[in-house]
């Protein structure tokens, strides 16, 4: 669904990039996500609610206005003479802010084309349909599904010490897909009000009887070699911590010594010939110039000379002095 979102986008763009009006019509608005709303049901809920629900009160507090429908009306049809006076520039900027929304999705280093018809992406509806079909009605988002995964993965993991990454793997698949679920346990005083038996029943109590004593048996007897399994894997994965630790600890290290080393150098740097005052700096500025000006121009062969006495000038203090409060981000290693 998102790609035929976006080659809606794309198709709305193409013809914003010749007439950027179209933007301004209220008749592209109502027919623009109609498509999408028809086979979203989360989604047709939410234009329902911002078309025709969401409300604001009026400064007086006596009337309840629809936002949307509010905010819609001054942008696509204005009244007041301002808006219309720069409505034309208004479609002017519109058209130039299409064409760069069409370079954007065009763009091979990003990963918009993959999804296009036009660019034939590799994951455009017209290749993946039916998984596009699988789809539909899914509102999964990283917040909701992915962080909720990772959240049980980390929760057995701890849980169960000892335990691999493996086996904690399947643990999280089991609880998310809550395969050993026992189906509703709650007693009901009513009833009507309890689901029918199997509404949440895990797919293990689905399987016959003969395949569930089999899994449990076969769980049993592989207890014990799983086991030494998973402490081979932890330890394995425990050594290769400690070597990237380690690693990390030398390079720390060495940044260190490095940096203490340099340190030295420009405190000596400071020592000899470190300058004290305004008029010191000024001084040595021109007595790097080549022209010997009283005003250096902007075309003297001596400026990066100039700039490589100043930036050792805030090296010996921001390193040999250790002002790193003052510490300057360089634009570039000869700057």
């Amino acid at each position: 669904m998102g790609d035929q979102v976006l080659e809606r986008v794309e198709e709305l763009y193409t013809r914003a990039a010749s007439d950027g009006s179209v933007l301004l019509n209220p008749r592209t608005w109502d027919t623009f996500w109609k498509p999408i709303a028809d086979t979203q049901p989360a989604f047709a809920a939410y234009l329902k609610y911002t078309y025709e629900e969401e409300t604001v009160m009026s400064p007086d507090g006596s009337t309840r206005h629809l936002v949307y429908q509010l905010a819609r009306r001054a942008i696509l049809e204005p009244t007041d003479e301002t808006r219309m006076r720069t409505r034309a520039t208004t479609i002017e900027y519109l058209q130039v802010q299409a064409r760069a929304g069409l370079r954007k999705m065009h763009d091979e280093r990003t990963v918009l084309p993959s999804y296009l018809t036009s660019q034939d992406g590799a994951l455009c509806a017209a290749k993946v349909g039916r998984a596009h079909a699988d789809t539909i009605g899914c509102e999964n988002t990283n917040d909701r599904f992915s962080e909720s995964v990772f959240g049980t993965f980390d929760r057995s993991l701890k849980r169960n010490e000892g335990c691999s990454r493996e086996a904690a793997s399947a643990l999280a698949h089991a609880a998310r897909m809550k395969s050993f679920a026992t189906g509703d346990a709650v007693r009901h005083r009513k009833a009507l009000d309890a689901p029918s038996p199997d509404a949440s029943l895990g797919y293990f109590h689905e399987l016959p009887w003969q395949e569930q004593h089999a899994l449990v048996e076969w769980a049993r007897l592989a207890q014990r070699p799983s086991r030494a399994v998973d402490r081979a894997d932890n330890a394995q994965y425990a050594a290769y911590v400690k070597a990237k630790a380690k690693t990390a600890s030398q390079e720390e290290l060495k940044a260190l010594v490095t940096e203490w080393a340099y340190g030295m150098s420009f405190f000596e740097r400071w020592q000899e010939r470190g300058v004290r005052s305004v008029s010191q700096l000024n001084a040595g500025l021109r007595s790097i110039c080549a022209c010997r000006a009283q005003a250096c121009r902007s075309g003297c062969t001596a400026n990066q000379a100039k700039l490589d006495w100043l930036r050792e000038q805030i090296e010996m203090r921001t390193r040999g002095l250790q002002w790193v409060e003052f510490a300057a981000r360089w634009s570039s290693s000869t700057d």
